[in-house]
């Protein structure tokens, strides 16, 4: 039940990450996604430590990492519309889970690809919500760079998923 109410507190975060970007309350939104980046860890080990590990919970953990990252994506791209390219990568990484998950597998498995993809999106959002906070210009290069880190690890992540589930 704790590690539920933890996610459950991320899920609702992300309603009022996007709320206190769009409305200019920037550091407020840093400061949520910087709780929902703590407790995307803490139920884990909440639920490891209570017993409470189940399909039902992992599922509702990606659900609520999903939404506060992309609530915070949405009010970057408001900010900044370039921040869409950067995001297309992961939009695809998810699709992607999201079809092995109906159509290739009945169980769900998160892989330590995946936990390093998740931590990556947190941080480049708490970076460009940074970034964004002091009217700091993002640098191209950097972007660039972020992309394709990104690219590569959705690569990696899918021949990852392809060889764990004996996909053909």
């Amino acid at each position: 039940m704790i590690a539920f109410l933890i996610t459950l507190s991320r899920l609702i975060s992300s309603v009022f990450v996007f709320y206190c970007f769009k409305n200019s309350f920037k550091l407020a939104s840093f400061l949520l996604i910087f709780y929902a980046f703590f407790s995307d860890f803490a139920d884990g080990v909440a639920a490891r430590k209570f017993n409470e590990i189940s399909k039902t919970g992992a599922m509702f953990d990606v659900i609520a990492d999903k939404a506060v990252l992309y609530a915070g994506i949405t009010a970057l791209i408001f900010h900044d519309y370039k921040i869409l390219f950067l995001t297309l990568n992961w939009i695809l990484k998810d699709i992607f889970h999201i079809m092995i998950f109906l159509f290739g597998q009945n169980f769900f498995k998160s892989l330590l690809i995946g936990k390093i993809y998740t931590l990556l999106q947190y941080i480049v959002i708490i970076l460009f919500v940074f970034l964004c906070l002091y009217n700091i210009p993002v640098n191209l290069n950097l972007f660039i760079a972020i992309n394709l880190i990104f690219g590569i690890l959705g690569l990696y992540s899918f021949a990852s998923y392809y060889k764990f589930f004996n996909l053909k």
